[in-house]
């Protein structure tokens, strides 16, 4: 049986869709039709719909900060999501190069799986 647990990429185009090519299902994959629905899980009063709701390639760097979004180019946008905001999106993986495994954060703790070519897999788990 395979995972169909959600993964982001913290990254570009195209290492976005790298996940997509083993079938993992990745929030951030180029999106040819917009999720209105997991976007206004993080902006509920649509203050951002004129930047997510497009075809997108979208980019995620994570935060300690705030969860915002921004219009980079017509069909790319960054999304920067708070650690707080990513249990959210009920995210379980992300491929990053950045080294989180050390990383002490009261909402979320990065257990690492793989690391390869200078990418890191995690599997992440929540405070409750």
């Amino acid at each position: 049986q395979q995972d169909r647990s959600l993964w982001i990429v913290e990254g570009s185009y195209p290492v976005t869709n790298v996940p997509i090519m083993a079938s993992a299902p990745t929030i951030n994959s180029t999106n040819v039709y917009p999720d209105l629905e997991r976007w206004r899980l993080l902006a509920p009063e649509g203050q951002y719909e004129d930047v997510y709701n497009r075809y997108a390639h979208i980019n995620i760097v994570l935060t300690d900060g705030e969860t915002r979004f921004e219009l980079l180019q017509a069909d790319l946008f960054l999304l920067t999501l708070s650690f707080e905001d990513m249990k959210t999106l009920d995210i379980k993986y992300v491929l990053s190069e950045t080294n989180y495994s050390a990383m002490d954060n009261r909402y979320v703790q990065f257990t690492s799986i793989a690391y390869e070519n200078g990418y890191h897999i995690y599997e992440v788990h929540y405070s409750d």
